[in-house]
Formats: C-alpha cells, structure tokens, sequence
C-alpha cells in the first residue's frame, strides 16, 4: 500500500510541476462584463421561455373551463323537461317583447314606419301586385 500511496504522490508532483511551468494566460480586461453579459442573455431567455410556457397554460385552462362550462351547460339545457323549456322559451320571449317595446322606444318604431311609408310612395302604382 505504501508503494502506491508513494507513486500517487509522485504523479501528483510531476503534475503540479508541469502546472508551474505554464504561461501565464492573457485576457480582455472586458473578459468579465463579456460573460456577464452571456450569463444575462441566458437567464432572459429562460425568463422570456418560462413566461411563454405560463401563458399557454393558462390559455390551456381557461380552454378547458370554457369547454367544461359549455358541456354542463348542454347537459342542462338537455336534461331540462320539455314543457318547462318551452313555457320558459314563451316567458322569455315575451320578456323580449316588453323590453323592446316600451314608450322609450316609440320614436325608432315611429321612425321606422315612415321609412316603410315613404318607401311605398316611391314606387311605382301596381295592379294586383304584378308591375
């Protein structure tokens, strides 16, 4: 064991004196802001990458809940009973027309039948509704 212990640690002499005798090496005084710079450039990139990838999974989630919220609504609006969809399609009509037929909107009604009368006047006299 001695004798291999002994030849390590002469290999690792020979080693350190070869590392002694190396020049010494030259950089750029701007060797450091260079890497810097590419350290900065990597950590955006990851930054810009992780950034993209959230937004798709967000995108990915509301998809599904829109999806999910679309099938419940399906499955509702099928499973209902028939005459309650169709009294409940009457009563919402209805609610339609009263909405949509107030004093408040007379003068579009109004205006809309002068157009159709001025419109009649304007063409020409037929019999029978031939030309």
């Amino acid at each position: 064991m001695k004798g291999h212990d002994k030849q390590i640690e002469e290999q690792i002499s020979k080693t350190m004196q070869m590392l002694d005798g190396l020049p010494d090496l030259k950089t750029s005084p701007l060797f450091r802001v260079h890497v810097m710079e590419r350290i900065d450039a990597i950590d955006r990139n990851r930054l810009e990458h992780s950034l993209i990838k959230g937004r798709l999974n967000i995108r990915m989630a509301l998809a599904a809940l829109l999806i999910a919220v679309n099938i419940g609504s399906a499955t509702v609006f099928l499973t209902s009973s028939g005459k309650s969809g169709v009294a409940d399609a009457g009563d919402a009509i209805e609610q339609l027309r009263d909405d949509y037929s107030g004093p408040e909107l007379a003068y579009y009604a109004e205006t809309a039948i002068v157009a159709d009368n001025v419109r009649n006047e304007q063409l020409p006299a037929t019999e029978n509704g031939k030309p």
